[in-house]
């Protein structure tokens, strides 16, 4: 059997929505749909840890005293960048430098202040893949497939975002 989860307009009471995501969809074009699609998709990683960075900048002066112009616009970070930023393994995190310069107009950032974007963009990989394979799991409890057994279970994943973002899929 085969089964195609649609599950992007999932959405149950009980989801374990942030600050962000709930801000992400209030500001949406098509608020209130697609929220499980929101908290997990490639569409939409690199804008939660925009706005968690702005919300840095803002209450904590993480780039000094006033809040990076281009920080401020939305989904100027894809979510490639924040893949990018979260594999960058150099003892100096160029990558990550380069990216914040490069995108965001925001130079010379310090290599603490590099370490704690890439941790950043691991909590929010994590939580977008724990969510994912929560979904996964639920369905195979659901059809009986959640127990070590004879019976083999095979799931196939789709999408460029469990392709191309390893530490997504090690996190998942």
């Amino acid at each position: 059997m085969v089964i195609n989860m649609e599950w992007v307009n999932f959405q149950a009471s009980h989801h374990p929505l942030k600050v962000y995501d709930n801000a992400l969809d209030f500001e949406s074009l098509n608020q209130g749909e697609q929220i499980y699609e929101k908290m997990i998709s490639g569409m939409y990683l690199g804008e939660i840890v925009r706005r968690v960075l702005c919300r840095l900048a803002e209450e904590a002066s993480f780039f000094g005293d006033t809040v990076p112009p281009k920080l401020q616009t939305p989904f100027i970070l894809r979510t490639p960048d924040m893949s990018a930023m979260h594999h960058n393994s150099s003892p100096d995190l160029k990558v990550v430098g380069a990216k914040m310069k490069d995108i965001l107009e925001i130079p010379n950032l310090s290599l603490k202040k590099r370490q704690v974007i890439v941790k950043l963009c691991n909590i929010v990989a994590t939580h977008g893949a724990r969510l994912a394979v929560a979904a996964i799991y639920g369905i195979l409890k659901k059809v009986g497939r959640d127990t070590l057994s004879s019976q083999k279970t095979a799931v196939a994943m789709f999408g460029g975002l469990y392709e191309h973002y390893n530490k997504f899929r090690e996190c998942s």
